[in-house]
């Protein structure tokens, strides 16, 4: 008896329908998305904030600075593995000039 391969045929239009579906949603409901995105991001430095203003400093100075902290983090959380891996090759590349040096001065002692 032969056994009969079936190949289910997969539908491209179901997967399109739900992303068609998903996108409409998002871009009606962007007028509230929006804002609430805003807030909870703007949520997370609010503790910041409050430590600054218990140190002695008043509000919007404290918000102004918060807000500087909070653009100038991910410069510096990518600066400081670039900084040491420059330092790293740096290192490296002194190591590799001196070992070529004195092997050339060697070579050229013989």
């Amino acid at each position: 008896m032969a056994s009969k391969k079936i190949i289910a045929k997969s539908s491209w239009t179901a997967p399109l329908v739900s992303v068609l579906l998903v996108l409409a949603i998002i871009d009606f409901a962007k007028g509230v998305l929006i804002p609430l995105t805003l807030a909870a991001l703007l949520s997370f430095l609010s503790p910041i904030c409050g430590w600054i203003e218990r140190r002695g400093i008043s509000r919007m100075p404290a918000v102004l600075l918060t807000r500087f902290i909070r653009y100038l983090g991910p410069w510096i959380a990518e600066a400081i593995p670039v900084g040491l891996s420059l330092a790293i090759l740096t290192d490296w590349a002194i190591t590799v000039l001196r070992v070529g040096a004195v092997c050339r001065i060697g070579v050229l002692k013989q």
